[in-house]
């Protein structure tokens, strides 16, 4: 447990101020608002003053069966505030990525993978025995920083893919905390970074043609 961990939590509107004041934290976490529907909470039909309703609320996190506009708008507002401020976008990698697939179709099978364990036995209970050796489907990540080159695709340079504990190791890296990667499992342990994705000698100043 994080002692005082509520102290680390603020609304959006903080975060704006902040970073158009270029007074960031080192390392910012944004969790949009949730679109919440019956068809993806199990909640089903409710029921007000005998005519049935459905429950949904308009999130901004790209979640089916949300609109994603409103994604597309949190993305451009955040967006809007970082690069506000000049020296401090310099000084910014803004990385958009999801935490799953949503069951959209991947034309790619997922490839081995590396259990978050090793070739231990499970430390944890195991729902229909799977072993955790694969990955999932793929989900986009999207690095933006005045010094990526435009239109930059990377990919792993090792026979170990990308994968979300990608963003915990280039962290740790970033931070200086190397030491503490296998502290976050073995597949952390072996996960590619991408620090030397941001690899111009010149920041760009193209931030507003978008």
């Amino acid at each position: 447990r994080v002692a005082n961990a509520d102290a680390h939590f603020a609304k959006l509107d903080e975060f704006h101020a902040l970073a158009r004041a270029g007074k960031l934290p080192q390392f910012s976490y944004l969790q949009p608002e949730w679109t919440i529907a019956h068809a993806a909470t199990g909640g089903g039909f409710g029921t007000t003053h005998g005519i049935k309703s459905v429950l949904f609320h308009q999130g901004r996190d790209y979640h089916p069966p949300g609109n994603l506009d409103a994604g597309e708008n949190l993305i451009k507002d955040i967006y809007a505030s970082l690069i506000a401020n000049r020296a401090a976008w310099e000084k910014t990698l803004f990385v958009i990525t999801f935490d799953e697939p949503v069951g959209s179709f991947d034309h790619v099978p997922p490839p081995a993978a590396i259990p978050p364990w090793g070739d231990g036995p499970s430390p944890v209970k195991r729902e229909y025995n799977f072993d955790f050796r694969r990955y999932g489907g793929r989900v986009p990540a999207i690095l933006v920083s005045p010094w990526i080159e435009k239109g930059t695709v990377f990919r792993s340079k090792s026979d170990v893919p990308f994968d979300h504990t990608s963003l915990i190791a280039t962290i740790l890296k970033w931070r200086g905390l190397e030491g503490r990667i296998p502290e976050f499992g073995y597949r952390t342990a072996k996960a590619p970074t991408f620090e030397d994705v941001p690899a111009l000698k010149t920041a760009r100043r193209d931030e507003k043609a978008v």
